[in-house]
């Protein structure tokens, strides 16, 4: 298997390929310039019960402050997808954990609400309006939340979908079969499904906040969006990348399974970067 389930010490920079599905990662995330273009998927390493063996020569790039990884194993020819955003340092700044945690409140919320008869598009809407109650906590944007949704200011942030089916391919097929439309609307054209949930699907889950220039830029042009800006605190956050958390989910026939294992709080993040092999607790939701 490509990846263990479980890290019980700190994740490498050489530890995995890249997967960009045949596209650039988006600069925002922090990932080098030289790691976004189209890698060639080969296994990286093996797993041995909850550890690695290295088998690739080191990655030859230096970490941004806050990097990610988009990684993936594959297990009798089904795919994984796991994305995990962490301080290369092994501390988290206040505005990057402030960041972090908003993300993590949304992913959690969407897999607490995913359950059969559940319409996606839905679950994607539900990412957006907390992330927008977060990032008003923040300071970021002021005024009405429900405002914000018309104004579609959720897809400034995340500009792509809440995430697409798991199978024999990383983004597998069936997303919109005969009678599904897609969704004609910022964010949630770029829902790779529109179905309602049925058990045994698999899904990923990987909600983002990104801050990219040039759709901050439209947004702040834009008066019907403008006015829920804070200037100058967003300032502060000009430069700083994002963040993305995915999780690989099953729909059971009353909840959820989550299939990744992973340390996911800020708390769980800073022990794994330095060395703790002390558990954690996975996420887990309605079953």
């Amino acid at each position: 298997m490509g990846v263990s389930r479980t890290w019980t010490s700190p994740p490498s920079p050489e530890l995995f390929t890249t997967q960009t599905s045949g596209r650039p990662v988006p600069a925002a995330i922090g990932l080098p310039r030289a790691a976004q273009r189209p890698q060639p998927h080969r296994p990286a390493c093996r797993g041995l019960r909850h550890r690695a063996v290295v088998l690739d020569p080191p990655w030859p790039h230096a970490l941004s402050p806050h990097s990610l990884f988009d990684m993936g194993g594959e297990y009798y020819c089904f795919a994984s997808d796991i994305t995990c955003s962490f301080p290369a340092n092994g501390k988290f700044t206040q505005d990057q954990k402030a960041i972090y945690e908003a993300v993590l409140r949304s992913c959690r919320a969407v897999m607490s609400s995913m359950k059969p008869g559940v319409w996606w598009p839905d679950m994607h809407r539900l990412a957006d309006r907390i992330h927008l109650e977060e990032l008003a906590r923040i300071g970021i944007l002021s005024g009405s939340i429900d405002a914000m949704v018309q104004a579609h200011l959720g897809a400034v942030f995340m500009p792509h979908g809440l995430g697409h089916f798991l199978g024999i391919d990383v983004h597998d097929v069936g997303g919109y079969p005969e009678g599904v439309e897609r969704i004609d609307e910022p964010g949630l054209r770029s829902l790779r499904t529109a179905r309602h949930l049925e058990p045994g699907m698999v899904l990923t889950v990987e909600p983002g906040i990104y801050f990219i220039d040039h759709l901050l830029d439209e947004a702040l042009a834009d008066p019907a969006r403008a006015c829920f800006f804070n200037r100058e605190v967003l300032q502060r956050f000009r430069g700083f990348g994002g963040v993305r958390i995915e999780e690989d989910v099953v729909v059971t026939d009353s909840g959820t399974e989550l299939l990744t294992c992973v340390p996911r709080t800020v708390e769980e993040i800073e022990a794994c970067m330095a060395g703790c092999d002390k558990a954690f607790t996975s996420f887990s939701g309605p079953k």
